[in-house]
């Protein structure tokens, strides 16, 4: 009961002024349900892209359907390689790529057959273009080695037959209907997330001013355990996260009809996790720090590069290698990639590892972060 009580006055702190409610709620879904809105009314922000098929095969058709299906692309047909760099050049199109003579051989042949990508600097256009072209290719591999491994002698179209059905978006038995906006999914997936860390991070920071007024320390002296006290803290900071990401979800659902292209159980799982991420990345600074001012200097600083790094203003595929690398060590990426998954299709046992890694940033951190949450110190 106590923890309870803890909680609730944690929560009407940090969200209970109209100040705190606009910025750490209202805000939120007003950013993020904007962003939503360019997306749907700008048409999924595609991007042109000028193609050359060399090729002219069913497996060369079949990355165009697929580019297609993504909803990310206007595609424009050139005769020749040249001719599609030239419109790269010209700024025609905002990138191009090259499917050469052979293609479908040497796919079935078991080779990994190479696409020419043709643009002037790398952006998120041609970032995604890469990242789809490259996922395409992955999967046409995986349907001729499982259409071998079946024999049969007609590997092709065996083949072909699991990439239509690919193609189709079916799981199962039941085809996947989403509202994907394009590109700008993992913006508002990022901004989420910052804003997400911004009320773990004020929730926290509430918990280290109660220690430095000795709030917490009255509150000790009461008839009141530790384990009470640091629970009920605890559970009203995970309680903001749900919060704000129900107000947010339901804005942009209920409003937009726009889901990611992720099941709202998943999304809702999915960002549980990152909020216990938060939450110890959060208390993890926060146990060296006494100072309430110090400590939101220093949470700014860290939330803000982790962002950068961890792909939530920008894909993680158009940084240096060396930060690429990097991400893997920030809660962001884990979940941006949870989400990409779940929009793939995946399942829950699917998405296991991004969740797994979640959680463990959690457990470490809150361990290192145990400190603000000891009333007895």
């Amino acid at each position: 009961m106590n923890s309870w009580l803890i909680a609730a006055n944690l929560a009407r702190r940090t969200i209970g002024t109209v100040k705190g409610f606009l910025l750490f709620i209202i805000l939120p879904a007003v950013i993020i349900s904007s962003m939503v809105g360019l997306v749907t009314s700008a048409g999924g922000g595609r991007a042109t892209i000028g193609y050359a098929d060399l090729d002219d095969s069913e497996g060369s058709r079949h990355v165009i359907q697929a580019l297609e299906r993504t909803n990310r692309y206007n595609l424009v047909r050139y005769e020749t390689d040249r001719k599609t760099a030239d419109m790269v050049a010209e700024r025609e199109v905002a990138s191009g790529f090259v499917i050469p003579a052979g293609f479908e051989a040497d796919w079935l042949a078991g080779l990994r057959p190479e696409l020419t990508l043709i643009r002037l600097m790398l952006d998120e256009a041609s970032a995604m273009l890469e990242m789809d072209l490259d996922s395409i290719v992955r999967t046409m591999n995986e349907a001729a080695a499982l259409a071998d491994t079946a024999g049969g002698g007609a590997v092709r179209d065996a083949a072909m037959a699991v990439l239509n059905r690919h193609l189709e978006g079916l799981v199962g038995s039941e085809k996947m209907e989403t509202k994907r906006g394009g590109s700008l999914d993992f913006l508002s997936i990022g901004f989420s997330l910052m804003f997400l860390m911004m009320l773990i991070n004020q929730s926290v920071t509430v918990i280290v001013e109660d220690r430095q007024t000795q709030m917490m320390a009255r509150v000790y002296a009461a008839p009141v355990r530790s384990f009470d006290i640091a629970a009920g803290n605890f559970i009203g900071s995970v309680f903001l996260g749900t919060f704000q990401v129900l107000a947010i979800a339901a804005l942009i659902r209920g409003v937009f009809g726009y889901d990611f292209g992720v099941p709202a159980w998943m999304q809702i799982v999915i960002m549980e996790c990152f909020i216990l991420a938060s939450l110890g990345m959060a208390s993890a600074v926060a146990g060296f720090i006494r100072n309430t001012k110090q400590l939101a200097v220093i949470n700014t600083l860290i939330m803000t590069p982790t962002c950068m790094i961890g792909g939530c203003f920008w894909p993680i595929e158009i940084m240096p290698a060396f930060m690429r690398k990097l991400a893997n060590f920030v809660p962001q990426k884990w979940a941006i990639e949870a989400m990409t998954l779940g929009a793939a299709g995946e399942t829950l046992y699917g998405i296991a590892l991004p969740l797994g890694i979640l959680l463990l940033f959690a457990a470490v951190l809150l361990g290192f972060g145990t400190a603000v949450l000891r009333p007895a110190k």
